[in-house]
């Protein structure tokens, strides 16, 4: 499931990040079906950040315990702190704005699925 969800999470991600570059191209400020997009992404977020700290409490991998809690709790506040930066500032660089803390979030799941992998 950990790999599953790590993946989906990074693939959706890259489908909005499509969806971002065009709203940029246009000129146009992030809308609501992005909003609810990077929602569902978010909801999927927590979800490995709980389940991970739960398989983190239970396993005896050698997992660098300190750097996989602090992705974790990291990782639940990029597309939130985005998305706010967006909505105050409603133009293209809003979108922009999001666009990067979009393209974030695969590079988090690698990163988180390597730190649980034990490198």
């Amino acid at each position: 499931m950990f790999d599953l969800l790590t993946v989906g999470i990074g693939a959706a991600a890259l489908l909005v990040v499509i969806w971002e570059l065009v709203l940029i191209a246009r000129n146009r400020p992030m809308d609501d079906p992005t909003v609810w997009a990077l929602a569902l992404i978010e909801l999927a977020v927590i979800t490995l950040s709980v389940t991970s700290f739960v398989l983190l409490a239970q396993t005896d991998r050698d997992v660098s315990a300190g750097i996989f809690i602090t992705y974790l709790i990291a990782t639940p506040l990029v597309l939130p702190a985005g998305v706010l930066w967006a909505a105050a500032e409603r133009t293209r660089a809003g979108t922009a704005v999001v666009l990067v803390a979009t393209i974030a979030m695969p590079a988090l799941m690698l990163r988180i699925h390597t730190v649980w992998a034990g490198g």
